[in-house]
């Protein structure tokens, strides 16, 4: 899985944003403003990934219980397959 092509991150005065363009905007048209932890996210989405691959990569790099990381990671994903904003 990976973000479709198109979702632009950006940051602006400290605040983490996706911009939806291309591929990515024909499915969902507006932007999501997010923490710098789920631009992390994003960034590991940006590249063929799986979720279990994005849970380890998150559990390296922030200091958090596991099973919260991959609770966390689910639901974002869920929330970006529901908005059609992953290729499967």
């Amino acid at each position: 899985m990976r973000l479709k092509p198109g979702l632009i991150r950006h940051q602006v005065c400290g605040e983490h944003m996706a911009v939806a363009t291309g591929e990515a905007g024909k499915v969902f048209r507006g932007m999501i403003r997010n923490n710098a932890t789920a631009d992390t996210l994003l960034e590991l989405l940006m590249e063929e990934t799986t979720e279990e691959a994005v849970v380890e990569a998150m559990y390296q790099k922030y200091d958090a219980d596991r099973e919260r990381i991959a609770a966390d990671v689910h639901q974002v994903i869920q929330h970006l397959r529901q908005a059609g904003l992953l290729q499967e």
